[in-house]
């Protein structure tokens, strides 16, 4: 089971691409209707075309199934995904189990917030009107368990919640609660509590305001108002004490007292699981969520109240209407089938756009493709994974996606320039010349419009230094003539078969035009593709050895395309899941610096900036008023803003981040939730930036970057000390450190190491209680042991250890500024090829998760390694660490027969831990190399 955006990166490899076509032999995708998503959209898209394709490439039969909602055009969704007329299966919603009334209030005001806090009465007079329970006397007698709650007093699943990886608290509640309800069995129904209740808001500062002014409406309007949200019996109420105690965020738990709960992806994974438990058993009974609880999660309920069907769109900073398909999904949540007979749901939305509901709520548009704004990013990952090598393999692995199916059926929606030859061919009389004269022509502008569309993409990832061209080899030209493999005609001709089997299977009039329709511009992209057009130097167009990157090369019987070849920034940008734009930012900002420009040297306030400046964070929401509250607050952060640009959600990320490091409170609550998610984002751009550092061979660059990764997940800063990470030292006063220093404890390795560091606490002053409490996150931590060997090998096939030299005793080596350390110096025949071999064990038993007290999710343990010789400041170009590496010694000087590291040629070793990825050494946790 996997996320969608998972699920795609471990697509992305060749070798797993192909075991799992050759595995895996049908795939589930829940919520296909999602493709019509800008943000998930194009992932899935991407995901069901590359798994069709290598499966075509393969002959190795897969069945697809796809669930999803009522759509318009459930035809074209089967035929992309293969799936013929005897599989599809499309109801309409009127024959949903339940019936559901709906009702839609219109709003007059104009701007987004008046009439949001307009709809929160409304919002309350539906609760009290749509889910009151009147029962008759036939209800009274009817089973307790269907009346109260949303599933009765059934065990909690963690399937139906997205919090199956929650805490431990998470947990114990769930098992105290079940096991509470299962001794007692069915619990009685409340006479006035609501039936359970779902409000549907846009956004996650919506759902705390929303929760609070119905609390007060609920407290200022009724009788019963500690008994209408709430049904706690008696002997409950302490256990529901402590369950809601238990919850971090403060404004859940003031509402859930009052027996109204939040739900949004800014919450903790034990938050969210409380709200979800206390309404499936019927505790509270109205549930304010974002729109994603009705993708993610099945709570289902009498009365679905949708509060707004707009939501803020942070890219093109304005308001955007909800899709339709997101507002049936929601509607679906109405009506709890086998407990209710009857469901509603009440719709609220600006006055102009009541009618355009009421009409079309029920016949909703055709759901179409996002991928076309994203094209690069998904070539991108398909070169580098080797799906595609040249041009015409890109446009043949387009014409497996949805894309190329909305295309052909509506050409317009992608490019208004096809508008004319759609209404052309579509008004010519059938038979006629001119009709099958516009069929051409419109099957030609199409087929020109993907061609375009690929070069375009192509240009993007050369811009990007994504992409590389060369020609093919004589090898590669060999197998173009003889066919190889798997020509571009073999798989165009399989292609085709496979579309014929599948209109074959419709055995509908219009699917199989549909089919013919996708078959013919297919043929018109081979042609295009196979004639010999002059060379298409358009302005800015990119040139490979003299010639257009595309122009098609006449060599013998065949035309030859360039060789489409990712480079390290092209495959960074794919691994971590970032734009080939923002990798080719971090490049041109974290390269080497000349000479010329010591003052372009980044420091680390300049890595924290070029973080919050990658383009991923165009989405950080700017909402009104918060550039005032981004004005006021930069003035208690350290590193300075630009004034002119506190409306920018570059700026807000800038802030939080320092709101992380330097644990700055926040202006308002929905900064915390906007903190939750420019962290998530920050773990895999910071990975990115590591890569880049590596690949560049920037020391000093990689170095900060790994800093900054340990200062945002443990909250921190660099000019704090780290014994501030431990508990009862974070506010400590820093009279308590200067007696630690005293005492030989500079920083937290130096008492993770300390033989007694309970001893050296109580002399600093702690009590006992506290030191205890501290020894006992001490135990968390890893003690790692560095061990080196230094080896060559004399003759070919010799073991190591007939070739260990043997290590001299420690010499004084004099510092450049004096000073006198220790250090080993290896005696060695100059010029020899030396190993270095750094071997790492663990002297205790550590967790797998790192100790991240600060952190809003759980990390993996691991390390980085790098080893830099001191005067270069480099690091060697390896992204993983290494269990060897070569280096050469100096060639023999005049005069002398051995040679002996001198200060100039020492090699400096850092490790650096890491949360960031899984640990290269967690197989055994004892020694591993």
């Amino acid at each position: 089971i996997y996320a969608s955006e998972l699920c795609v990166v471990v697509s992305r490899s060749a070798s797993l691409s192909l075991s799992l076509s050759l595995h895996i032999y049908i795939y589930i995708y829940v919520c296909v209707c999602l493709v019509f998503s800008v943000s998930l959209g194009p992932v899935l898209e991407a995901i069901v075309s590359r798994m069709r394709y290598v499966s075509s490439q393969t002959d190795q039969p897969v069945r697809f199934v796809g669930l999803s909602t009522a759509l318009a055009n459930a035809s074209d969704v089967a035929a992309w995904l293969g799936i013929g007329k005897i599989g599809l299966f499309n109801f309409k919603p009127a024959v949903r189990p339940v019936p559901c009334s709906v009702h839609i209030q219109g709003f007059p005001q104009k701007h987004y917030c008046p009439r949001m806090n307009a709809m929160n009465k409304p919002v309350f007079e539906a609760l009290l009107t749509h889910a009151s329970p009147d029962l008759s006397a036939e209800d009274m007698q009817t089973p307790p368990e269907i009346l109260n709650g949303v599933y009765s007093t059934c065990t909690f699943s963690s399937s139906s919640s997205s919090s199956s990886s929650s805490s431990s608290s998470s947990s114990s509640f769930s098992s105290s609660f079940s096991s509470a309800s299962s001794s007692a069995g069915p619990r009685r129904f409340s006479p006035i509590a609501l039936r359970p209740s779902l409000v549907f808001v846009s956004s996650r500062r919506q759902t705390r305001r929303t929760a609070q002014e119905l609390v007060s409406l609920l407290h200022t309007r009724h009788e019963h108002a500690t008994d209408l949200f709430l049904d706690v019996r008696p002997e409950e109420a302490d256990e529901f004490s402590q369950t809601v105690e238990s919850v971090q965020d403060a404004s859940l738990r003031t509402t859930l007292h009052h027996g109204v709960a939040i739900h949004h992806a800014g919450l903790s994974p034990h938050d969210r699981a409380v709200s979800a438990r206390l309404f499936e058993k019927g505790f509270v009974r109205v549930l304010v969520a974002t729109a994603t609880l009705a993708w993610g999660m099945n709570l289902p309920a009498r009365l679905v109240v949708v509060k707004g069907t707009e939501y803020y769109d942070a890219e093109t900073n304005r308001y955007k209407d909800f899709p339709i398909t997101d507002l049936l999904q929601m509607i679906g949540r109405a009506g709890r089938p086998q407990f209710d007979s009857q469901a509603v749901a009440v719709i609220f939305c600006h006055e102009p756009k009541k009618n355009f509901y009421k009409r079309f709520l029920y016949q909703p548009f055709p759901v179409e493709s996002c991928l076309l704004n994203v094209l690069a990013e998904h070539l991108n990952a398909e070169i580098v994974g080797g799906t595609i090598q040249t041009k015409q393999q890109a446009i043949e692995y387009l014409t497996w996606t949805y894309f190329f199916r909305r295309l052909t059926s509506n050409p317009s929606y992608y490019d208004p320039s096809l508008m004319i030859q759609d209404f052309t061919s579509s008004f010519a009389s059938r038979g006629d010349r001119l009709q099958a004269s516009a069929v051409r022509q419109r099957r030609a502008a199409i087929a020109a419009f993907v061609d375009k569309a690929v070069c375009e993409a192509l240009d993007e990832l050369l811009e990007a230094s994504a992409l590389r061209l060369r020609f093919p080899t004589a090898e590669e030209k060999s197998q173009a003539v003889t066919g190889g493999d798997a020509t571009q005609a073999d798989a165009v001709t399989r292609r085709l078969r496979h579309s014929a089997d599948a209109d074959e299977q419709d055995g509908e009039q219009d699917e199989e035009e549909r089919g013919q329709e996708a078959r013919a511009i297919r043929a018109e992209l081979s042609a295009l593709s196979e004639e010999k057009k002059p060379a298409r130097r358009g302005r800015g167009r990119k040139t490979c050895e003299g010639r257009d990157i595309f122009e098609e090369e006449d060599d013998g019987p065949t035309s030859l395309e360039p060789v489409l070849e990712s480079t390290p920034l092209g495959r960074i940008a794919c691994v971590n899941y970032i734009s080939p734009k923002s990798a080719k930012m971090l490049s041109d900002a974290l390269r080497p610096a000349q000479a010329e420009e010591e003052n372009r040297r980044l420091s680390f306030v300049d890595i924290v900036k070029l973080l919050a400046d990658v383009p991923e964070y165009k989405q950080m929401p700017v909402r009104h008023n918060e550039d005032n509250l981004n004005a006021d607050f930069s003035a208690i952060c350290p590193y300075p803003i630009d004034a002119s640009t506190v409306n920018s959600p570059h700026t807000k990320t800038f802030l939080l981040f320092q709101a992380q490091m330097f644990q700055l409170p926040v202006p308002i609550a929905d900064y915390n939730t906007d903190l939750k998610s420019a962290l998530d984002n920050a773990m895999r751009i910071l990975q990115a930036m590591l890569d880049i550092c590596t690949e560049e061979a920037q020391l000093r660059y990689a170095l900060d970057v790994i800093l900054l990764f340990q200062c945002l997940i443990q909250a921190t800063h660099p000019a704090r000390s780290s014994l501030r990470a431990l508990k009862h030292l974070r506010s400590a006063e820093p009279s308590r450190l200067r007696r630690l220093s005293c005492l030989g404890i500079h920083s937290l390795p130096f008492l993770v190491e300390h033989k007694c560091p309970a001893a050296v606490l109580l002399k600093a002053g702690f009590t006992d209680k506290h030191a205890h409490e501290i020894c006992e996150e001490l135990k968390k931590f890893p003690r790692l042991r560095v061990s080196t060997r230094l080896f060559v090998k004399e003759a070919e096939g010799a073991s190591d250890d007939e070739a260990v030299f043997e290590h001299s005793p420690p010499q004084p080596l004099r510092q450049g500024d004096g000073r006198e350390g220790e250090t080993l110096v290896h005696t060695v025949r100059p010029g020899a090829d030396l190993h270095l071999e750094v071997s790492l064990k663990y002297s205790n038993l550590p967790p797998q998760v790192a100790f991240t007290p600060n952190f809003h999710k759980q990390k993996t343990a691991g390390w980085y390694s790098s080893l830099s010789p001191i005067p270069q400041n480099r690091v060697p170009r390896s992204r993983a660490v290494k269990r060897s590496m070569c280096v050469c010694c100096p060639r023999e000087s005049p005069g002398s027969s051995l040679s002996k590291a001198a200060p100039t040629s020492h090699l400096c070793g850092f490790l650096s831990p890491s949360c960031s990825r899984q640990s290269p050494f967690s197989k055994s946790p004892s020694e591993k190399k």
